[in-house]
């Protein structure tokens, strides 16, 4: 996770492979797809890597009056998907009530068709954390503390899953 406050729009960036990343959205998410099911099918292949699973983050993009709650989402017919969407999901509304009881929470878990979940072949959901265009979720996660404690929960939700 960066720490400045406002991130820059990057058009370096490149694959492990030192790939470019197209510019075409499906040929992006195809690539996307493949690096992680390479990635998969190399440590699925060491007997000392016992849980693998692909976690996207996402920052959407909705009308500037919708402000949206951290939600999870999981391709149909992955029951460990499901898991770790839902136990996420709960982790999130613990910590919620823990550090924000005066604001609630309502974010959810469900399936949803997104193109990479879908077609990984691993544990795989999609976390989507703000709407960027509401002044409030856009608050929200340009304070690197916050973005540490979105991380933290994903990352305590993990443990909590595989152990």
């Amino acid at each position: 996770i960066r720490d400045d406050r406002y991130l820059p729009c990057d058009s370096d960036e490149k694959t492990l492979d030192g790939l470019k990343i197209p510019i075409s959205q499906k040929k992006r998410l195809r690539q996307r797809t493949n690096d992680v099911n390479n990635l998969y099918s190399f440590y699925n292949k060491k007997k000392s890597v016992k849980s693998q699973a692909l976690i996207e983050v996402h920052v959407d993009s909705r009308h500037s009056d919708q402000r949206i709650d951290v939600f999870f989402s999981y391709p149909k017919g992955s029951k460990s998907s499901e898991k770790l969407a839902n136990n996420m999901q709960k982790t999130f509304t613990r910590k919620y009530s823990e550090h924000q009881s005066d604001r609630g929470y309502s974010g959810t878990s469900g399936q949803q068709n997104f193109y990479v979940i879908n077609n990984a072949s691993c544990t795989s959901i999609l976390v989507e954390l703000a709407n960027i265009k509401n002044k409030r979720d856009h608050e929200r996660i340009l304070n690197p503390l916050n973005r540490q404690a979105l991380a933290n929960w994903m990352f305590e939700s993990v443990l909590e899953t595989y152990n």
